[in-house]
């Protein structure tokens, strides 16, 4: 099977997220969409999070209604920091016969260099980079691996909405550039929504989460 990793600690996670993954899923022909929310992130230090298990649940949630996404607790259920490569690793143990494809935005992207065995996990699963408002991929050659890319390459996805590029750099897994439309919708945005009272649309939050987080008073 053709596998799509988006991971995250959705929180929340909402429908900016779905779009995503229904974008990608279709766009690249995966068979599933595997959601893997984050237990110990080592990059969200500073971020405020709901319990594990009260954002495995708005996930499991948002997704009831498409049977192509699936949900893991691979990430949650570890009691250290958890890193990206250790997720792969355990992955491609789990189901050799799969290809996975690692969701991520660009701007996320952009601190490639500083994960945990970063040319490991490149090598290891095929990557794809999704556009993300106010970052353009001519920045990727700021990035040692991006080196020896076609500028004009980058210059052509920053240009040119839905453009697609598959790129095999060095001797990492092939790579998927996507621009695609983005959805202008920030978890940040909406704690601080919910923290003031305020309500949130319709056009943001899945109705099953926006109860949930009502019911639990998250945030």
């Amino acid at each position: 099977m053709r596998i799509g990793i988006l991971g995250g600690t959705f929180n929340p996670i909402h429908l900016g997220h779905l779009h995503l993954a229904l974008d990608v899923r279709s766009l690249l022909s995966l068979d599933e969409i595997l959601f893997i929310p984050a237990g110990n992130p080592p990059h969200k230090t500073d971020e405020k999070l709901a319990s594990p298990s009260d954002r495995f649940e708005m996930v499991r949630l948002a997704i009831l209604p498409y049977p192509f996404f699936k949900i893991s607790d691979i990430e949650i259920k570890r009691v250290e920091k958890s890193y990206t490569i250790d997720t792969i690793r355990e992955l491609t143990k789990q189901s050799p016969e799969d290809t996975f494809f690692f969701i991520i935005g660009l701007d996320a992207f952009m601190e490639i260099e500083s994960w945990r065995n970063p040319r490991e996990l490149l090598q290891s699963v095929r990557f794809v980079v999704v556009s993300r408002p106010e970052f353009q991929f001519s920045r990727l050659k700021q990035l040692l691996f991006f080196k020896e890319c076609s500028p004009e390459i980058l210059r052509k996805l920053d240009q040119q909405a839905h453009a697609r590029a598959d790129l095999q750099l060095d001797d990492f897994a092939a790579m998927t550039l996507l621009h695609i439309d983005p959805k202008p919708i920030s978890a940040s945005e909406i704690r601080e929504t919910l923290k003031k009272g305020e309500n949130i649309g319709n056009n943001i939050l899945p109705e099953p989460v926006k109860s949930f987080i009502i019911k639990k008073k998250l945030y």
